[in-house]
């Protein structure tokens, strides 16, 4: 099988097929969503700051480049609210979480089934099945064969079966419930169903989903295009600025900015304390190291006013919508946009973080040459057909040698074919995935 596989040509094939025109056509070209943003002085600033104050004119600002996207891949908006819920909890987890004021518990009774083997009838009663699969839990057990079981199912269970009543348990918690729309639906739909909304939230970068298969999903891995960087301050928390306005505030903010010379927000979002966005040119997620040496450059000009170190990286990270009510404030959350214009990322990061982009440059090209002194261990130079002795001491058959070391030589070479771009494959992951598991 291995002889009638020509390595040389199909690698060539791989890399003629990475940098073709062809490769654009399913996947669509997204080159242009870099050029969307303008130069730092060429930013053409409002006369007046614009009111943000519904959900849509929020993501309009943020968003409505996707208007240019044309690919197969399903990108979405996300919006989320939080939403409760309870769990069921043993006595000493309750007791441990009972008289914490942060946690809501309650105390239930219900009545529960349980079958035991002795009470069972040992001739055949039809029910066999359902007692095999019946639920552990005994409260679910009685719902099932008393509550919502047939008039047979009750009368076996009254006369097989224990009733009981049983101490529930139970926690409040909160999860954060997401919703994902299209630009359009957005635009149709997303004032109506959030617009004075007990706190709403939106995430910072898009996803995409597949609806066929009803995977709708928040996740790192799920990132497509980064569009702004931002900044939460909650400068609520420092008694040096605890007192002091939004308006008092921001302006100490810009003058921190300007100190350093770093570009004002486009947007400031005003909530319990304030989120900065900048919005920039799109970027694919490929080059979210970039994107997270530009968010922590903000964060150390600002980190004095409250900025949270946590989440500076968080590339899936949810800001408050504007148009929703704040729930410890009970104030509805409104934003100004000071430009329709983008920052261009690429200026961004050669102006301000330079430094980090060559000691990262520097970090990846000693990691290629470790990799390749690691791989010369294993990595033998196949000389016609005699047998070749591996550097670990271990002789191989001829055979051995062919379909060991070449396979292992050519999956070396994709791992660099991919690192010299970059990671810059345009949508054909899988293809090279393939590959991959193949020659593994």
């Amino acid at each position: 099988m291995f002889e009638s596989l020509d390595f040389q040509n199909l690698l060539s094939d791989v890399e003629s097929f990475i940098t073709s025109e062809t490769l654009f056509k399913p996947w669509g070209n997204r080159d242009h969503l870099t050029k969307l943003g303008k130069p730092m002085n060429e930013i053409q600033w409002h006369s007046k700051p614009k009111l943000i104050s519904s959900p849509f004119e929020q993501i309009e600002l943020y968003f409505n480049w996707l208007q240019q996207v044309n690919d197969r891949r399903t990108r979405r908006i996300v919006v989320a609210y939080p939403t409760e819920y309870w769990v069921s909890l043993s006595q000493k987890e309750y007791d441990e979480l009972k008289d914490k004021e942060k946690y809501e518990t309650i105390v239930e009774k219900a009545k529960a089934l349980v079958f035991e083997a002795e009470k069972l009838p040992k001739e055949p009663t039809g029910f066999e099945f359902e007692l095999i699969f019946s639920d552990d839990d005994p409260v679910k057990a009685y719902k099932k064969w008393i509550e919502d079981g047939s008039e047979e199912e009750r009368e076996f269970a009254l006369k097989y079966g224990t009733i009981y009543e049983e101490t529930i348990y139970k926690v409040k918690k909160l999860t954060m419930a997401h919703d994902f729309y299209t630009f359009s639906k957005a635009k149709k739909y997303l004032n109506q169903d959030y617009k004075n909304k007990m706190n709403g939230y939106h995430n910072t970068s898009i996803v995409y989903v597949i609806p066929s298969k009803r995977e709708y999903r928040r996740r790192g891995a799920r990132v497509t295009e980064l569009p702004v960087l931002f900044s939460e301050l909650d400068y609520y928390k420092l008694d040096e600025y605890k007192n002091k306005t939004h308006d008092e505030m921001i302006e100490l903010i810009y003058e921190e900015l300007d100190k350093h010379h770093f570009p004002r927000p486009t947007e400031v979002i005003r909530t319990r304390g304030l989120h900065l966005v900048w919005k920039i040119s799109p970027i694919p997620a490929y080059r979210v190291l970039e994107w997270e040496m530009l968010q922590k450059k903000i964060h150390s000009i600002l980190g004095k006013f409250g900025s949270d170190n946590q989440t500076v990286t968080d590339k899936v990270r949810l800001l408050r919508l504007c148009g929703t009510i704040h729930k410890k404030t009970n104030q509805k959350i409104i934003g100004y946009s000071y430009t329709d214009d983008r920052y261009l990322f690429d200026e961004l990061i050669e102006k301000f973080c330079k430094e980090e982009v060559e000691r990262e440059k520097e970090r990846r090209k000693n990691a290629r040459k470790q990799y390749a002194k690691e791989k010369k261990k294993r990595l033998q130079l196949i000389q016609g057909n005699r047998t070749v002795k591996a550097e670990r001491k271990t002789t191989y058959t001829e055979a051995q040698d062919i379909s060991s070391l070449i396979y292992e030589k050519y999956l070396h070479d994709l791992f660099v074919l991919v690192d010299l771009r970059d990671g810059k494959l345009y949508g054909h992951r899988e293809f090279l995935c393939f590959l991959t598991r193949y020659l593994h």
